[in-house]
């Protein structure tokens, strides 16, 4: 086992105490995860536990057994001297002398961008045309920094809000109509048209007056192929992040929220807003405004962080998400999205692009974007978990809410670069499945998100046993063999620790023990 070091990053939609709570409290006088008096006062966004080239976190190695003999380096220098016990042999083979999955725990406290992650075939391309051009690999305007396609998988450690692929189109148009704007109805119009109408839906849009025709010519190759509903999703969604002027969004939504009246606030509120004893009729209806609700909710509290950003209005055709905790959704390239509020652990293939079409004061760039743009309206997708206990019987997989503080959970996307475990472990007691089952040839990384863990491989030395404490984290290594976790110590409990808005809300609800996050591959 390797004590790991994760890399901070500040962004503007950070945290100001969430994550220094969770990865400074483990050390009052600089010696935790992150030196508390090094803090900057800028919101703490993300912590990153990588081996990316451009991100990869610091490794302590142990030089002999004596603890004085310790020196640091940047797991990813580790993992190339050493990939096949580093890695094992499958990992080594799938992927080289890299870690595939890129795990970060995120404090969202205000929207961020209006993203896609890139197919592999254009991160593949956008990459080698950047390095052509001579943009460096750090430059703040490049988007492409690997060759990776991201899929991405986040699963909520506090109630977490997002605005997750396309919605049926008949919520899009609902939604859109609600707003007594020419974009908003000019997107609508083309939703159910499949053009714009007429002059007053023109005046939406700046000079440059685009014809359907145009936005056609930015479709991907595979447009080829697409139902006219993808088509007319792909040029509602372009009109607004290409040609939206200046909009007062906050003003529109606002008005658009208040005409839903008392049942949108339920709603953002977090309650269902649903009539008890109505019929089906009025459920129906009830669900739909519900729906609009929802999708009103998330588009205003990014337009009240981005003001005048016409990319808002695009939020009103997108899946609204909320998570609690426990619970996950799975993004797969090419799916818009866009994170509101919460903490959440974010797990992804070994890969940093971003392609951002609004939201953001970062670099947007809408063409490529576009080009990997997913427009078909589905579901948001649930990545299969299964429970403690389950799999062990021969159980199958199954899409399913888990129980973060009774046992485990394993989160697979059915990819094979990564997997996520959750949950909680009691004190004096050891963890069960699914530890043994990842615990064969996969390089692990177990994360220490409240209470304290020990951590013990197979191996005898002492070296092979550690104890974690809150924001603390360690990489095991594929022939380190069997990894057992025990839970130790006290946890925070409820109202003990800071939401990410500076609320009450604590990932902590036990008493003794700890909770974890275990990363692995996926094989």
């Amino acid at each position: 086992m390797v004590p790991i070091l994760p890399v901070p990053k500040w962004y503007a939609w950070g945290s100001y105490d969430r994550l220094q709570t969770m990865f400074g409290a483990a050390g009052t006088a600089g010696d935790g995860p992150i030196d508390v008096g090094a803090m900057t006062g800028e919101p703490l966004a993300e912590m990153w536990f990588s081996a990316h080239g451009q991100r990869s976190m610091t490794s302590d190695v142990l030089v002999g057994s004596a603890r004085r003999g310790t020196r640091r380096m940047p797991l990813a220098d580790l993992l190339r001297g050493d990939p096949g016990p580093m890695l094992g042999e499958t990992a080594s083979r799938h992927w080289g002398p890299t870690l595939p999955y890129l795990l970060k725990v995120i404090a969202v406290r205000m929207p961020l961008s209006l993203q896609v992650h890139p197919l592999d075939f254009e991160a593949r391309r956008g990459f080698h045309r950047e390095q052509s051009a001579g943009i460096p690999q750090d430059d703040p305007a490049r988007s492409f920094r690997d060759m990776q396609g991201k899929h991405e998988m986040v699963v909520a450690l506090e109630p977490f809000d997002a605005s997750v692929g396309f919605a049926p189109v008949s919520r899009q148009i609902r939604a859109l109509r609600s707003v007594r704007h020419p974009l908003a109805r000019a997107m609508a119009d083309i939703l159910q048209s499949g053009s714009m109408t007429g002059p007053a839906d023109r005046s939406a849009v700046g000079t440059a007056e685009p014809t359907m025709a145009v936005i056609d010519r930015m479709m991907p190759e595979s447009a080829r192929v697409w139902s006219e509903t993808s088509r007319r999703v792909f040029r509602a969604f372009a009109l607004a992040v290409m040609y939206g002027r200046d909009v007062d969004t906050v003003t529109v939504l606002r008005e658009a929220v208040s005409r839903l009246g008392d049942h949108a606030g339920q709603v953002a509120g977090g309650g269902t807003g649903l009539p008890t004893g109505s019929s089906s009729g009025s459920r129906s209806g009830a669900s739909a405004a519900s729906e609009t609700s929802r999708m009103l909710a998330n588009a205003l509290r990014a337009a009240e962080a981005f003001p005048g950003d016409a990319s808002a209005l695009c939020l009103l055709m997108m899946n609204p998400v909320r998570l609690r905790e426990g619970e996950s959704v799975s993004i797969p390239p090419g799916t818009p999205h866009v994170y509101i509020h919460g903490l959440a652990a974010e797990i992804m293939t070994n890969s940093d692009n971003v392609l951002r079409a609004g939201l953001t004061v970062k670099h947007r760039d809408v063409p490529n974007l576009l080009r990997s743009l997913n427009t078909a309206p589905v579901p948001p997708v649930v990545p299969y978990t299964v429970r403690d206990g389950e799999r062990r019987g021969g159980g199958a997989r199954r899409p399913a809410r888990c129980d973060p503080h009774r046992g485990l959970t394993l989160y697979h996307p059915c990819i094979d670069e990564f997997s996520l475990t959750y949950g909680h472990v009691e004190a004096g007691r050891v963890a069960d499945w699914p530890l043994p089952v990842l615990a064969q040839d996969r390089p692990r990384i177990v994360v220490c998100v409240d209470g304290s863990l020990c951590c013990e491989t197979e191996r005898s030395d002492d070296v092979r046993r550690m104890t974690l404490r809150r924001g603390e984290g360690v990489f095991v290594p594929a022939d380190d063999g069997l990894l057992r976790v025990t839970g130790a110590g006290n946890m925070t409990g409820a109202g003990n620790s800071t939401g990410v808005g500076g609320g009450s809300e604590s990932i902590g609800h036990q008493k003794t023990g700890g909770n974890l996050l275990m990363a692995s591959t996926g094989i």
